[in-house]
């Protein structure tokens, strides 16, 4: 836990176009009562809000009795205050009430029920801000003309962090009706500081709780920290974040059944490299869910499914009641690796989630749980709770955000927490009214991955388009529509299909063997570094480099920041004072340098992971890498057997060769030898069935010609004579003669001896019944 900052600075920055300077101040002794200097109106709010304007002056004061103030001032004689009734309060996770001072002009411009004012809390962390609590006003809840105190909000959280943002906001076009403000919160003032740092740090492990909101606050230690699933940092989670509700509404809108789509979804996440699904919306019954549960255990995919946990009651035994039959009927399930208990949860939330969460690890504590998160103020909330954090920020945007970001929130989401981290990727296009959310580049989506693994990341969880079935719903999509999408798994375009494919064949092991390496401060540095200037104003290199150290070895994510062009670079690895040699991971081979430096040559947003051991270290990585391959190679095989047996092929002998490959215990060579052989047996079975699909489909043209042709001899009226009639007859029984001995040859199996036969015939009663010739 990093120590409270010790003075306040000066501090300028700009978002959404509006610069706003914070000016240092000192601390004045003035009891709270005394903070209003006009008559007051205590106005109430809610959560909700919209976006920022304004510029603020702070002041910090002492309250009366021991109570600690800040007050903001702001141009116009507006101002707002944060106020504890304690000192001991203003530096703990102890409950925080903001207040501000609004004055607003009512009049015709002005709608009172519409019109939302109001203010959002921030935390900021390397120049870029997320957006923590959005109280909500209406202007009829405010007097006209009238100074008005209003209670912006009421949060917890566990650590006492440097400060926030806080802004003052106002919906529409009717920002000049309204004094509005911004300001930003040093919570830790240096007086309070000083003498509440042991507490601080005593308190760095524990978390608040209201019993039933009758403000008995409870300190509690959280024992279950060290108690996380062990399976989570062990291995490489390539996820995907899939809503079931929208594969229940898909399967009503084609007239399959849920569990049939379900199998679908299942199979094409295996068969791109997936170890672990995120399932989101999943209907509220076991039996349901044990469906999907099935689904995914048999294609070898684990299952962190979605379990809410009613944050918003704060009533435990809802919480019990709405979690166990769940947990009781899934708590042995190896297919579920955890559960997924909330999504970017307010850390005013925190007492009702954390109690659920204890819940959770209590009665299944191999299986644990884990809530989404999207900024700095949950993840230093929840994080150190969690088994692994799963981030996500959406960032890639037409405004502000980029995928540079990836490796700031890795970075800061693993310090902060300790714990392992999954970066969760967009793989939509617009998401909401004016958000800007887009779609990523093929060069973008890239870049993500291996910025993720450049920072130590643990897992990689693409979220896929979710609109769809509101599109099909509202009438503004076909079946072929839906069908195309349903086929691609909601990934917005194709490519990116086919890259979560090729980036999980080829990371999912490679993440693996990384799993807890660490970055080094120091990297190597490719020469020449051309600049680049990314889409947050920073200037960093084309080709970088990132070292993780782990086992005596070192790893090297070498990437291209520019993501619209290629980019060249000599990276110097002087490793011969080590005795170490450089091998490619993705490629498993060894690479030669040239002076102690290898050249590379990556287009735009691609990357290689290097590792540079000694010799005797590269045959036990190069099973690892192989065998993580293999794992997954015969998930998929399995799911092409059960396909081929769908279809009703003759599986036996592939079938014998995967099992001899799933219990091979000689080492990585066999298995794969008995996984190339099953694939091999697989792919004759399907080449002799679609010999058989072609020999029928010669028999029934073979069959539908001959039945033209009697027709014909039996109608015709040139067939004048009894000569012409019997010829025609005579020909008519030797092609029906030709066709009956290789058809039964075909239906006696043997369709190797009947197909040339059916082909050849087929071919010349086309040209006998074709009316062109």
């Amino acid at each position: 836990m990093s120590a409270p900052r010790h003075k306040l600075t000066v501090t300028a920055f700009a978002i959404v176009s509006v610069a706003v300077t914070v000016r240092s101040a000192e601390l004045v002794a003035i009891p709270f009562e005394q903070l209003l200097d006009r008559p007051f109106v205590r106005v109430e709010g809610a959560p909700n809000c919209h976006g920022p304007t304004g510029s603020w002056r702070r002041e910090a004061v002492a309250g009366a009795s021991g109570g600690a103030a800040i007050r903001y001032t702001a141009q116009g004689g507006a101002w707002s205050i944060q106020w504890w009734p304690t000192a001991q309060s203003l530096a703990t996770d102890i409950t925080y009430t903001f207040y501000a001072r609004i004055r607003i002009d009512r009049n015709a411009d002005v709608n009172q029920d519409q019109d939302v004012f109001g203010g959002g809390l921030y935390k900021w962390y390397s120049g870029r801000e997320t957006l923590f609590y959005r109280p909500r006003l209406t202007a009829r809840q405010l007097p006209n003309r009238e100074w008005a105190l209003v209670r912006i909000g009421t949060f917890h959280v566990t650590r006492a962090a440097d400060w926030y943002l806080f802004c003052g906001l106002v919906s529409g076009k009717k920002q000049n009706a309204v004094s509005t403000m911004w300001f930003d919160a040093f919570i830790a003032v240096p007086e309070v500081t000083a003498a509440t740092k042991p507490a601080l740090q005593a308190h760095a492990d524990r978390y608040a709780s209201w019993d039933a909101w009758c403000h008995d606050l409870q300190t509690r230690v959280n024992a279950s920290a060290p108690s996380y699933n062990p399976r989570l940092t062990q291995e490489f989670a390539y996820g995907a974040y899939v809503p079931y509700e929208k594969v229940l509404q898909m399967s009503q809108f084609f007239g399959e059944t849920p569990n049939e789509r379900w199998r679908r979804l299942v199979e094409w996440m295996v068969r791109h490299y997936m170890d672990t699904a995120i399932v989101t919306n999943i209907p509220a019954k076991p039996d349901t869910m044990a469906a999907v549960v099935k689904a995914a255990g048999e294609s070898g995919l684990r299952l962190a499914p979605i379990l809410r946990v009613p944050a918003e009651a704060n009533d435990p035994a809802e919480t019990r009641r709405r979690l166990t039959p769940f947990l009781e009927q899934f708590k042995e399930d190896p297919n579920v690796l955890t559960w997924y208990l909330f999504d970017e949860p307010n850390p005013s939330f925190f007492p009702s989630l954390m109690d659920g969460k204890l819940y959770v690890d209590k009665v299944t504590p191999q299986q644990s749980g884990f809530f989404i998160l999207n900024h700095t103020q949950a993840i230093e909330a929840f994080g150190r709770h969690m088994p692994v954090l799963v981030v996500d920020r959406y960032e890639i945007s037409d405004k502000s955000r980029n995928p540079w970001s990836v490796l700031d929130w890795v970075t800061y989401s693993r310090e902060t927490s300790g714990r392992p981290v999954w970066m969760m990727f967009q793989a939509v296009g617009k998401y909401g009214n004016g958000s800007g959310h887009r779609c990523p580049t093929e060069a973008e989506f890239r870049l993500m991955h291996y910025l993720t693994l450049a920072g130590g990341g643990s897992g990689i969880v693409p979220y896929l388009l979710t609109s769809l079935p509101i599109y099909v719903r509202e009438g503004q999509a076909t079946a072929h529509d839906a069908d195309f999408y349903m086929e691609e798994f909601e990934f917005t375009h194709p490519l990116l299909g086919r890259l979560a494919l090729e980036l999980g064949r080829e990371l999912t092991p490679v993440g693996r063997v990384m799993i807890d390496a660490k970055p080094v401060p120091t990297a190597p540095l490719a020469t020449p570094s051309r600049s680049l200037k990314i889409a947050d104003g920073r200037t960093v290199p084309a080709i970088a480099v990132q070292q993780l150290d782990k086992d005596n070895a070192s790893f090297f994510v070498v990437y291209n920041q520019d993501t619209a062009a290629a980019a060249t670079g000599r990276i110097p690895f002087p490793l011969q004072a080590q005795k170490r040699e450089l091998y490619d991971l993705g490629q498993l081979t060894q690479l030669k340098l040239e002076s102690d430096s290898l050249s590379v040559d990556l287009p735009p947003g691609h990357g290689r992971v290097l590792a540079a051991l000694q010799p005797a270290q590269w045959p036990d990585l190069h099973e690892r890498l192989l065998a993580a391959r293999i794992d997954k190679e015969t998930a998929i095989t399995a799911l092409d057997l059960t396909q081929a047996r769908r279809c009703g092929l003759r599986i036996e002998p592939a079938a014998a060769a995967l099992g001899e490959a799933q219990h091979a215990q000689a080492g990585t060579n066999q298995r794969q030898q008995a996984l190339d052989r099953c694939r091999l047996l697989l792919k004759t079975a399907w080449l002799e069935a679609d010999g058989q699909a072609r020999v029928l489909r010669d028999a029934e043209h073979c069959r539908a010609q001959l039945g033209q042709m009697s027709h014909h001899c039996s109608h015709d009226p040139s067939l004048k004579n009894m000569k012409a009639r019997q010829n025609a007859a005579a020909e008519m029984k030797a092609l029906g003669t030709r066709f009956l001995r290789a058809y039964n040859a075909f239906r006696a199996g043997q369709w190797q001896s009947a197909a040339k036969p059916l082909a050849n015939l087929a071919a010349e009663l086309q040209t006998r019944t074709d009316p062109s010739r």
